[in-house]
């Protein structure tokens, strides 16, 4: 197979345009799209590179089918702001490999759609970075960056569609939106590596339908990040103060040695289902599956959380959580639901759980929440060690309405005496709380409400055994 290595300025080709009358998004206006073709040689593409055939519809927009082959690129390549599909051959094998020397702590992207406002579809490619230099964190293979106040813009902004790729990012984002598009769908991609896989910051910031959508992906490596922040996470989505919160669909991933985090300041639901997390080793004294925080309506269910391995040194910062719903959830708009999730930690546990950590199945920090049919499986060693303010816990809500039913917990039964003995389930401040038809291990205190107002829950509403 040919290698063909791109100029860092190419020229710009001739092309031949095979074109076909479609209307533009939100135009009344008719838009000629136009087709060309990228090829590892002259007789199969009208282009060499993708530089060039960008450079030929970027006045236009249109497609660009790329031919079988490995494509060297040694210099961003900027898109134009006009709607644009990226598509490699179907079933064949269409690599690009960005190489390229970082010197600048600004973002650099393999792919660039910078303050683009028009649709981009990239698809069926693999995506490989063999970046240097001294900023490469900073750096994505597919990014886009707003510049300005976004709070201004009341028309669509396009939607940018990313399907069936594989990305290497090794030491770079393999994706990067900040404040970009009015939707974003990420759907059967494979993540082999990277500082981290999916990072969506400030982004959807708009008026009319904002969401995002990650579904069917796979991600199988443990990111380079080492924030505090995203620090074993591959999805890592944040937003802050904003006008218009977007929808976020998680769905149908598979996440191997990594975390999903995702955050805002007023999201306004958030569904979280049918994902499949396993960790077998952790190079960290943080170990999260599923964190969620800000949004208004929850629903995360039927999620399978196994961690399965050795961790070893000093919990000091977060503990392990297989579920965290995090205190900035806005009840008021919308109830949150834990239901039917499969959470499984088996640990061959040499670490020392130190003050203010916590070991725990499902973390509820808000209040009008329902955690049901959960089975949680929280087992430690005897090697392992709990300090006396540190938490091992099944369940833990705070905030006042709360349905938590139907839940099976197993704990460690040889931690059974003194301040190490596990809860089953513990419930803060707030009233309203009901605790009833849950199984509960005999190794734990079984139910603690540290207030016992107005709640429903004891040992005869569930079963200790």
């Amino acid at each position: 197979m040919t290698i063909i290595t791109v100029p860092s300025t190419p020229a710009v080709g001739e092309y031949v345009l095979n074109s076909v009358v479609t209307p533009r998004n939100n135009d009344a206006t008719q838009q000629r799209e136009n087709t060309v073709t990228v090829a590892t040689n002259d007789f199969d593409g009208q282009y060499q590179s993708l530089s060039d055939a960008i450079t030929a519809i970027q006045n236009t927009g249109g497609t660009i089918q790329i031919k079988e082959g490995i494509y060297l690129e040694e210099d961003v390549i900027e898109l134009p702001n006009v709607n644009i599909s990226i598509i490699g051959q179907t079933g064949g094998n269409v690599e690009i490999i960005f190489k390229k020397v970082i010197s600048s702590a600004y973002d650099t992207y393999l792919f660039d759609a910078t303050d683009m406002e028009s649709d981009l579809l990239i698809e069926n490619l693999t995506l490989t970075s063999e970046v240097s230099g001294s900023y490469v964190s900073a750096s994505a293979l597919i990014g886009a960056y707003h510049y300005g106040s976004s709070e201004s813009r009341s028309t669509s902004i396009g939607t940018l569609v990313i399907n069936n790729c594989i990305f290497n990012g090794d030491l770079i984002r393999c994706v990067y939106v900040y404040e970009s598009f009015d939707a974003i769908k990420i759907e059967n991609c494979i993540f082999e590596s990277g500082y981290i896989g999916i990072h969506l910051a400030s982004a959807l910031n708009y008026k009319g339908v904002n969401r995002i959508t990650v579904n069917n992906n796979v991600f199988n490596f443990t990111p380079a990040s080492a924030s505090a922040d995203m620090i074993n996470c591959n999805i890592y989505y944040n937003i802050s103060s904003l006008t218009n919160y977007p929808d976020v669909i998680f769905s149908g991933n598979i996440i191997k040695e990594s975390s999903v985090e995702i955050y805002s300041r007023g999201g306004e639901s958030l569904v979280c289902n049918n994902n499949s997390i396993y960790v077998s080793t952790s190079p960290i004294d943080s170990l999260r599956g599923i964190t969620i925080g800000g949004f208004g309506g929850v629903s995360v269910v039927d999620n399978l959380l196994t961690f399965n391995g050795s961790y070893s040194g000093t919990v000091s910062r977060g503990g392990v959580l297989a579920i965290r719903i995090d205190s900035t959830i806005s009840s008021e708009w919308g109830a949150t639901t834990i239901s039917g999730n499969k959470v499984t930690i088996i640990a061959t546990d040499t670490r020392t759980y130190l003050a203010s950590t916590r070991y725990c199945g499902i973390l509820c920090s808000r209040g009008n929440i329902k955690v049901s049919n959960n089975q949680l499986r929280l087992l430690l060693t005897t090697s392992s060690s709990i300090g006396l303010s540190a938490e091992y816990l099944g369940i833990k809500v705070s905030g006042g309405f709360a349905n938590i039913s139907g839940n099976i917990i197993e704990m460690d039964d040889s931690l059974t005496t003194g301040s190490d003995k596990p809860t089953g389930v513990w419930v803060g401040s707030g009233n309203y709380n009901i605790v009833q038809g849950n199984t509960i291990d005999q190794a734990t205190t079984g139910i603690d409400f540290t207030t016992t107002t107005n709640n429903i829950g004891d040992a005869t509403d569930n079963i200790i055994a």
